[in-house]
């Protein structure tokens, strides 16, 4: 969407054929703000599909635009004809244009790569009847022109009813879906400033105001951020993108005695590629001691330390796992145990 809006504020230009296709959302061969709108109401889940347009389109590699700046002027190809077949032919390629991205970081293997912005929120309990508030800040939001993220929250024990962002964000909040959770999340420097829009870390991003239907779990349980990964990240004034990982702050955690029981939560990301997060509590200090295995049943990775009591976390990286697929999570903490599974892509 930046791209979009400096491109029509002449501010910058899109300098690719490629680039101007994926920004024409609308499909009617030019480019205006209701291709902004479009794409914004896709991102906060108002619309599930473009309405004049495939989600890609193929144009045939060894097309030449008679003018790249201006690809519509001639109608372009998306079929390649071959009449007559009698032999192998090589180099019959295509472009692949996801419709919607200019910046063409559209690579699903690459999602969720670099370096994440670090989203922080207190742990606590959710007790029921109570209302709950969830403050997002961040001690690396500086030089960004856009944020999108989709954070879910579990429908059961969960309700929003209340939301304020930093004035320095017009934020917008996609709430057509609360009944299932979902909650997008979309904000674009619209005077797209050059150096982009700092937040001090001490400011408050975002508070969101939960009613507690159901209560007695960590915040972590019922709150995070959703998959794929290409639905929360941040983009820089250099136009790069940045991946989003939620932490929660357990040193200042909220956290009751009454809530804290053995338990073992669901890895996040999951699946997972370069870390993940694999949530645990506690109902006493001691020590606990993490498994992996394989499908097969072989431990491939193990681990063990002292925590205290309440919430906490382990961090697993990727380079300590064989290989991509299925695996299965393990945490003993005295004569207990716990297992899950998580995905390795």
């Amino acid at each position: 969407m930046v791209l979009i809006q400096r491109h029509l504020l002449f501010l910058d230009s899109l300098d690719s054929p490629y680039q101007i296709i994926a920004a024409d959302v609308t499909n009617n061969q030019q480019l205006s703000p209701s291709d902004l709108v479009i794409i914004q109401r896709i991102i906060l889940l108002d619309i599930d599909a473009f309405p004049n347009s495939e989600s890609w389109r193929f144009v045939p590699a060894a097309h030449v635009f008679p003018n790249p700046l201006n690809p519509f002027t001639d109608p372009y190809p998306e079929a390649i004809q071959i009449d007559g077949l009698s032999m192998d032919m090589t180099d019959q390629d295509f472009v692949a244009i996801k419709v919607g991205d200019v910046s063409g970081n559209a690579n699903p293997l690459l999602f969720g790569a670099g370096e994440p912005l670090e989203l922080w929120t207190t742990e606590q309990s959710l007790q029921t009847g109570s209302v709950l508030e969830v403050h997002l800040t961040s001690a690396d939001f500086a030089g960004l022109a856009a944020w999108q993220s989709e954070f879910y929250f579990d429908p059961v024990r969960l309700a929003l009813s209340d939301w304020e962002a930093s004035p320095a964000l017009d934020l917008q909040l996609g709430t057509r879906h609360l009944d299932a959770g979902r909650l997008p999340l979309l904000w674009w420097d619209q005077a797209a400033r050059a150096d982009g829009v700092d937040v001090a870390p001490e400011e408050v991003l975002l508070t969101l105001r939960f009613e507690v239907l159901r209560g007695g779990v960590p915040l972590s349980e019922a709150f995070g951020l959703a998959a794929p990964a290409a639905r929360n990240e941040v983009l820089t004034s250099e136009d790069r993108s940045r991946p989003i990982a939620l932490r929660f702050d357990r040193s200042t955690a909220l956290l009751p005695a009454s809530v804290a029981t053995f338990e073992l939560g669901q890895n996040r990301p999951n699946p997972f590629g370069e870390y993940s997060w694999i949530p645990f509590v506690l109902p006493r200090s001691g020590s606990a001691e993490l498994r992996i295995y394989d499908l097969t049943g072989r431990l491939v990775y193990q681990t063990r330390d002292q925590f205290g009591a309440g919430a906490q976390q382990w961090r697993i990286r990727r380079d300590v796992l064989a290989a991509d697929g299925l695996y299965f999570y393990e945490l003993r903490y005295e004569d207990q145990t716990r297992i899950r599974r998580m995905i390795v892509d």
